[in-house]
């Protein structure tokens, strides 16, 4: 009686340890077990961690348990750390899909690297290291694709370096991430100037001037569009709200100036390049341009004494004398126009 009391104790106590062992151990599989002591816990990491061991016991857990949710997380943690930031979002993309508990880790761990790596790119980018500053703001943007900021210094930074085509599809995914904030618009139709997508600038420009009416850049590049595109009738409108506002934009004035000698109001054309000189002493074109559109306008006294003073200050420029002869011949000065004339061809010559 007391023996089989004993063994039945005692197969009680040992069912009671087996429990117990299932309970501590959690049921986890001891690859991901090991795996998880090694790398610490999502907000206490372990300092210098067996990265190939744990990469061992990932590998092995990955063939026994394809469909365990952790064992994307802790690749995820793994690729992070060695700075892959592609395979990391890869991985806990998928560990997500499988167990969406693993979302808030995840996100910790992504923000926590966006942040380390945007602040990275700061640095490099005022250090002039354009290049890897470029690589540390597009592995951000990696991390939170949701922040807009990441991509938008990597299309300023590929821009600077030359790379337009990359600086545009980077400012449309940021467009596409946020498409009310005035940065990210300006950036984006800026880019879509300078690689000719004028009909995707054009809306996103008329959006900006919806929430900032007085923003004259804006008007200048709206009026850039409508002039490519012949539009002479809106070019105008918006190139003179511009200057209105901003009255020194030398620019503004110089391609109002273009349109208006195109449509052969040669006056009004000599007022702008007239402007230009004013802002722009030493632009020697924008003083052919201005002298050009004098005569043209038929303000030929005006004409021969400021071009009289352009070839005693420029006398290498050969478009002075060229102008300055025909003035004197619209003026019947056949004597002073031959002596131009002489000069213009003696500049030719040498040139």
């Amino acid at each position: 009686m007391n023996q089989g009391l004993q063994v039945k104790r005692a197969f009680t106590l040992g069912a009671s340890m087996v429990v117990l062992a299932l309970i501590l151990g959690g049921c986890v599989p001891k690859e991901i077990r090991t795996s998880r002591i090694e790398l610490g816990t999502v907000k206490k990491p372990r300092n210098n961690p067996d990265l190939n061991r744990v990469k061992r016991n990932l590998e092995e857990a990955m063939k026994l348990y394809p469909d365990n949710a952790e064992v994307y997380h802790l690749w995820g943690r793994v690729y992070a750390m060695e700075g892959k930031y592609k395979d990391m979002d890869i991985a806990f993309t998928k560990s997500e899909e499988l167990d969406p508990k693993f979302e808030k880790d995840n996100e910790f761990i992504r923000q926590i690297n966006w942040e380390k790596l945007f602040n990275q790119g700061k640095a490099l980018a005022q250090n002039d290291e354009l290049d890897s500053a470029l690589v540390s703001f597009e592995n951000s943007a990696i991390c939170w694709p949701e922040r807009y900021e990441s991509l938008i210094n990597a299309s300023v930074l590929a821009h600077q370096l030359g790379r337009n085509e990359e600086a545009y599809e980077l400012s449309k995914k940021a467009y596409d991430i946020d498409s009310n904030t005035v940065l990210v618009m300006e950036q984006y139709a800026s880019m879509c100037m300078v690689n000719n997508k004028y009909n995707e600038a054009e809306p996103v420009y008329k959006r900006i001037l919806e929430k900032d009416p007085t923003n004259a850049e804006v008007m200048f590049q709206l009026g850039n569009i409508y002039r490519i595109e012949n539009d002479t009738t809106k070019a105008i409108e918006y190139y003179t709200q511009a200057l209105d506002i901003d009255k020194n934009n030398s620019d503004g004035w110089f391609n109002l100036g273009l349109i208006y000698f195109h449509k052969k109001d040669f006056c009004m054309a000599a007022e702008c390049f007239g402007r230009v000189c004013s802002l722009i002493p030493e632009d020697t074109d924008a003083r052919v341009d201005y002298l050009l559109s004098l005569v043209q306008c038929g303000k030929l006294d005006t004409a021969r004494s400021e071009l009289e003073k352009f070839t005693m200050e420029h006398p290498d420029n050969c478009d002075g004398w060229d102008l300055l002869s025909q003035t004197y011949l619209k003026l019947k000065m056949k004597k002073e126009a031959n002596e131009a004339y002489k000069k213009f061809e003696s500049c030719k010559k040498e040139h």
